[in-house]
């Protein structure tokens, strides 16, 4: 989908008159739109994102400032040494007093690894970590990198679980967008549908997806999805037999 068409159904989307003629488009039309949308919301999320990594550093302090006592002492005991991932490297090994190229070595004595490429090997002391209320500039280092490692992953399992969240919203809507209209005697057919649920949804995405970092806006979301989705199926129904009779008319003619 080109982005001229995706930004002409974005539009759309939120002008409940179009709704009839949208949900004549393919279903390849909605799968590329859906998948545009969610890609988009990833990327605000992303982007939303960065000031606070940028800010991580002294966030991270601040909040270490406010424990009274955490200890850690690294006391290992291994019969051999235990290797972890490829890339890098991680060893366990507790009698390790040095560690190979490109590899991380956790022992006793604390964490081996080289600074600087292959050179340079340093031991970050586990009493460097004895204290992280008033911690070590090493070990304020190393925490700070383990944030840093953590934040893709935390990015990635974040946007999984909203992603399966917005599903299910989206299958108990089409499911009731398909079943109420019946209850009061007119007809929305599931295609149909399933295609204005999948316009509802850039709301919940970029709000509650995109926005998070900067404040967690759920319920705006869900509210302006559920408002587009209800008026929706209500432009699509049509009372029972409706249909039938237009088509036997057209038929005559």
């Amino acid at each position: 989908m080109r982005t001229n068409e995706y930004l002409f159904m974005l539009v759309k989307a939120y002008n409940p008159n179009q709704y009839n003629k949208l949900v004549e488009r393919s279903i390849g039309d909605y799968a590329s739109f859906l998948s545009i949308t969610v890609l988009l919301a990833i990327l605000i999320f992303i982007g939303a994102l960065l000031p606070s990594a940028y800010m991580l550093s002294d966030d991270l302090d601040e909040r270490l400032s406010s424990v009274d006592t955490l200890t850690i002492d690294g006391t290992i005991a291994t019969d051999s040494p235990v290797i972890l991932l490829d890339h890098p490297l991680v060893r366990i090994d507790s009698a390790a007093n040095t560690t190979p190229s490109r590899t991380i070595t956790i022992a006793n004595d604390g964490l081996i690894y080289r600074k600087y490429l292959f050179f340079g090997e340093r031991t970050l002391r586990w009493d460097s970590f004895k204290d992280l209320s008033n911690p070590s500039d090493d070990a304020k280092a190393m925490m700070h990198a383990i944030a840093a490692f953590l934040l893709p992953s935390i990015v990635f399992w974040f946007t999984v679980f909203v992603l399966i969240e917005v599903m299910i919203i989206y299958g108990i809507m089409v499911a009731v967008g398909t079943l109420a209209p019946k209850i009061v005697g007119f007809h929305a057919p599931a295609s149909s549908v399933a295609k204005i649920g999948v316009l509802s949804l850039p709301s919940i995405l970029f709000i509650d997806l995109g926005l998070y970092p900067i404040a967690p806006l759920f319920w705006w979301g869900f509210a302006l999805t559920t408002v587009y989705f209800l008026i929706g199926v209500v432009m699509i129904s049509e009372p029972k037999g409706a249909s039938h009779s237009r088509k036997r008319s057209s038929d005559k003619n």
